[in-house]
């Protein structure tokens, strides 16, 4: 299968691949056509269907999908990085210290559409968690680890108009000298860059509200923003927006002043 060579010996990822490892407690609970039956049934047909319960490959509406059923657990050290940011999975480390399987599911180069291939990767990474015994899902890209119950809980609220971008973007919170700030870890996925509220005095549900919100926009309706420009929800609110040297990202960001 050329296309699981491409996953399994990438010269290097391309902006367009999209990878999500599930995390199973049993590595041989992964059925292909289990896996198959539920996606189908809940989403849409597939096409160019080839492969077993070890690999596999089909196309979604034009879009190439690869899965590889990895009898092994993901490399401790992977998990122990991400978890120490898992917020919303605090005992991340516990509760996967046992697990010995995963599954990867990819899509590499495809549409031009990332709202419509992260939605697609989305439903695919469900099917995966429903017919398996899965305990979450490891999106390293973005620095996420999300439980099985939240990672379909948040996905039933996807649809035209609703992204759900806990599922595809890292929101971070940092206090420092008293002062909070929030930031984003992911938006690059959408030819975007991150953005961040740095040495803010608001409380931290304000900060998650507004930089959720602000993200969304972006995402949702394809925002660009520039430098020195201002942003707000009401004809009063007037936030600069400044575009300078990450603060808790790599490269540039968009410094929200909140």
């Amino acid at each position: 299968m050329v296309f699981l060579d491409k996953i399994l010996k990438p010269k290097k990822p391309t902006s367009k691949t999209i990878i999500a490892m599930v995390i199973l407690a049993d590595e041989t609970s992964f059925s292909y056509q289990k896996f198959l039956d539920d996606f189908q049934h809940y989403y849409q047909p597939t096409s160019n269907v080839d492969g077993d319960d070890v690999a596999a490959t089909f196309s979604v509406d034009g879009e190439p999908v690869a899965l590889m059923n990895i009898g092994e657990p993901i490399p401790w050290g992977d998990i122990e990085g991400t978890a120490q940011y898992s917020y919303n999975w605090q005992n991340a480390l516990e509760d996967l210290k046992d697990h010995n399987g995963h599954v990867i599911i990819a899509l590499t180069e495809g549409s031009n559409d990332v709202i419509k291939r992260f939605r697609t990767h989305t439903k695919l990474i469900c099917s995966a968690l429903r017919t398996t015994n899965s305990i979450g899902v490891y999106i390293g890209e973005q620095s996420l680890l999300i439980t099985k119950d939240s990672y379909l809980n948040l996905a039933t609220l996807m649809s035209d108009s609703a992204l759900p971008l806990y599922l595809w973007v890292y929101f971070g919170y940092r206090t420092i000298n008293e002062k909070r700030s929030a930031y984003t870890y992911g938006l690059t996925a959408f030819g975007k860059s991150e953005i961040e509220i740095v040495d803010s005095h608001r409380t931290f549900n304000e900060l998650e509200e507004m930089i959720y919100n602000v993200a969304h926009y972006v995402v949702l309706n394809d925002v660009d923003f520039e430098d020195g420009q201002t942003f707000g929800y009401t004809a009063d609110q007037k936030l600069k927006l400044t575009y300078s040297k990450g603060r808790f990202v790599p490269d540039k960001s968009f410094k929200l002043s909140y």
